[in-house]
This record gives structure tokens, C-alpha cells and sequence, in this order.
């Protein structure tokens, strides 16, 4: 929920994990072909948090969000940034205001183009990922059949499943690599706040 906070796993120093105190700013939904997994889901949403300031503002996947409470330290070094950044802090009344919302939303009643909405997210995403090379075989014996008969049409329209999936491999290759870029940006990040604390 935006204005909440949530705990944040930036990586790890020392082979121990880092956390940060972060308040949603937003939830945003990606691309819904370029999903990952939280807690047997497949999703596509990620959290804008910040840290601080509004200008720290980072996209998070809501896997790295953790659901143990904060540390005091965690609390505390959040707050020894905001007062660094003279950055927005909730008083007791904005924190009961966000008290009763959440409320509010555990006894929310769905509306019917919403739940249809909801559906149609869940239709486009799917349930388990596609096992490239396990299908490319199954389609090259597929095709041995279908030369077998002389079928060009059914040969072409395999060819193009298979094209299809040779594109699919390349663009999940370049999503690993853009993956590590990421988990390496997040560590860079992570000895940033250190230099800084």
C-alpha cells in the first residue's frame, strides 16, 4: 500500500544480508512478458520506494520485500537519513490515518470489473515457465512427422514456433544478463549507503 513501509533486502555485506526502511511511493505494473515469481505467483508489479528523499526513489520486485519487521538500527538509519535529507517523516496522526486504511482494505468489497480485470491479468501470465529446449524438441519431431507426409504448411507453421522460441531464449538470455546487472547495481548501492552512514 503506497505510504507504507516496507523492508527492503538490498543485498548482502559480508555474507550478511542488508536491509533498508523504505516508504512505497508507488506500485507500478512492468511488462507482463517480462514476470518473476513470489511465493509460487507470477507476477509483473514492483514497488517505487524511497529511502529518505524523494530523489532515492528505486524499482523494487516485490520479492525482495521482506516480511520480518525492521531492526531498530534499520529504523534508525532510515531516520538519520530523512533528518540528513530534511525529508518527509509521518507524524502519529498520518500513521493513524494509514492504520485505519489498511483496515478499510482487509473488508474491501471487490467490484465485478475488477475481479474481471484481475482475471484477465492472470490469463496473460503464465502459470509455470516454458521450458524452451523441451519444447524445441518436441517441435523438431513434430516437423520429422510433418516432412514425413509433405505437409508444408504444417512444416512452415512450425518453423515459425520455432523461430518464435529462438527469439524467446534470446530475450530471457538478455534478461539474465540485465538480471546481474541489477543484483550488481544493488550491490554498488549498498556500499554507497555505507560510504554515507
Amino acid at each position: 500500500m503506497v505510504g507504507c513501509f516496507v523492508r527492503i533486502g538490498i543485498g548482502k555485506s559480508e555474507n550478511v544480508p542488508v536491509y533498508r526502511l523504505c516508504m512505497v511511493q508507488k506500485v507500478e505494473c512492468g511488462d507482463p512478458n517480462k514476470h518473476y515469481t513470489v511465493e509460487n505467483r507470477v507476477t509483473h508489479k514492483y514497488l517505487i520506494c524511497v529511502w529518505g528523499s524523494e530523489s532515492s526513489a528505486a524499482k523494487f520486485q516485490v520479492a525482495v520485500v521482506s516480511d520480518s519487521a525492521p531492526l531498530e538500527k534499520e529504523f534508525k538509519q532510515w531516520l538519520r537519513e530523512v533528518e540528513r535529507t530534511c525529508s518527509y517523516r509521518p507524524s502519529k496522526v498520518n500513521v493513524k490515518e494509514k492504520k485505519e486504511a489498511i483496515k478499510r482494505t482487509n473488508t474491501y468489497v471487490y467490484s465485478a470489473a475488477t475481479v474481471k480485470q484481475m482475471l484477465e491479468e492472470k490469463k496473460t501470465a503464465p502459470s509455470r515457465p516454458l521450458n524452451i529446449a523441451v519444447e524445441k524438441d518436441r517441435l523438431k519431431r513434430e516437423f520429422e512427422v510433418a516432412e514425413s507426409k509433405n505437409d508444408e504448411a504444417w512444416m512452415e507453421r512450425i518453423q515459425t514456433k520455432l523461430a518464435e522460441l529462438e527469439a524467446l531464449r534470446r530475450a530471457r538470455e538478455n534478461n539474465v544478463k540485465a538480471i546481474r546487472l541489477d543484483e550488481m547495481n544493488r550491490k554498488n548501492r549498498v556500499e554507497n549507503y555505507k560510504n554515507l552512514s
